[in-house]
């Protein structure tokens, strides 16, 4: 003999596969959960600040483009999928270094820069 809620929890488990639409059921796993959420609040708060920073930058530059065109601009990040990192001429930079680097990275990048 099967329970008589048996289908509404497997329909239940079919619509929420990782079980965050029910609630822990302990304190222990609330707090978990509770800790799960606040982690990504906080990498997406950083994410949006980020992401803020590089437009404000992007701004800068085409700013300073209109200044001067000749000016000579690095961009340095430590994300690599960044797709201005890819692509870090069409977005106006003259030279690209990934971080971390080290002092003869940066001393090579600002050399090549100041002798073309």
């Amino acid at each position: 003999m099967t329970a008589p809620n048996c289908g509404v929890r497997q329909r239940k488990t079919q619509r929420d596969p990782a079980g965050w639409l029910s609630p822990p059921e302990t304190v222990d796993k609330q707090q978990r959960l509770l800790h799960k959420l606040q982690v990504h609040q906080i990498e997406l708060e950083m994410q949006n600040s980020e992401l803020r920073q590089a437009r404000g930058d992007l701004e800068a530059l085409s700013l300073l483009k209109e200044i001067d065109p000749q000016v000579q601009s690095i961009i340095s990040s430590g994300y690599f999928s960044d797709p201005v990192m890819a692509n870090y001429r069409e977005y106006g930079f003259s030279a690209v270094l990934s971080k971390p680097f080290r002092l003869t990275e940066l001393t090579k990048v600002l050399k090549d820069l100041l002798l073309s």
